[in-house]
């Protein structure tokens, strides 16, 4: 399966059905208000799914370090990017350089 086809198949289906578990008012004001971990009042946007991956052609890993610190790359472009999603080619990351 192609990268762009399963990151739009992966944003789209969750993001309608956790809308749908706002009131209409919620999903107006794009999230809700509440208090957090310091019981500070705040604002809360939608829940949503992040998540990033890697594709590993044969014989481009240099180990499993090389992997898991491109995966740890993906997760936190993931949660930066409007989608929630990130995919990573391996071999356009040199492990020395990370």
């Amino acid at each position: 399966m192609n990268a762009v086809l399963l990151e739009r198949m992966l944003v789209e289906a969750p993001t309608l059905t956790v809308k749908s578990r706002y009131s209409p008012q919620e999903r107006l004001a794009g999230g809700i208000h509440g208090e957090d971990r310091l019981a500070r009042r705040t604002f809360f946007g939608f829940v949503r799914l992040s998540a990033g991956a890697v594709c590993v052609e044969p014989g481009a890993a240099r180990g499993s370090a090389h992997v898991s610190t491109v995966a740890a790359v993906a997760k936190r472009w993931a949660k930066e990017h409007a989608s929630g999603f990130a995919v990573l080619e391996l071999g356009e990351f040199d492990s020395g350089v990370m």
